[in-house]
């Protein structure tokens, strides 16, 4: 499967994009087949759809994740600070301290290193060379 994977051309990546965000939710109203045939006139075309907010969120998804690599986040209560939470972050080894006051606010997402996973991904194809290949590692 990986080599049918490396071998994708930018056509059938975004196909697959598409056909994920929409098993995942997302709600389009134009053919895939226009955005197919789109990218053969004018390849900038579908940057529109991959660059929207609704498709990568229902792409990427919700989950919390370490701003700064992209890792899943542990929550872990402390019996050091009674209440509070540690937050560790699996990839960078950064990690914050929480309390429960914040993780009901606004507060706890621009304070520290929490981000949405499609917010990052989000982010993260923007800094790409190629867009499309960024989007293939998640198919």
């Amino acid at each position: 499967m990986g080599d049918i994977k490396n071998k994708m051309t930018n056509e059938e990546i975004l196909k697959k994009a598409i056909e994920k965000a929409v098993k995942n939710g997302w709600e389009h109203n134009f053919k895939e087949e226009w955005i197919i045939s789109g990218m053969k006139g004018s390849p900038d075309w579908y940057y529109n759809i991959i660059f929207s907010h609704d498709f990568a969120e229902a792409l990427w998804g919700e989950e919390e994740i370490c701003k700064d690599c992209g890792s899943r986040i542990d929550e872990k209560m402390t019996g050091a600070r009674l209440n509070w939470k540690v937050i560790e972050c699996s990839g960078c080894d950064c990690s914050n301290w929480i309390s429960p006051k914040s993780k009901s606010t606004s507060l706890r997402k621009s304070d520290n290193f929490i981000i949405k996973a499609w917010q990052y991904h989000l982010q993260q194809m923007v800094l790409a060379e190629e867009q499309l290949q960024y989007l293939k590692k998640f198919l």
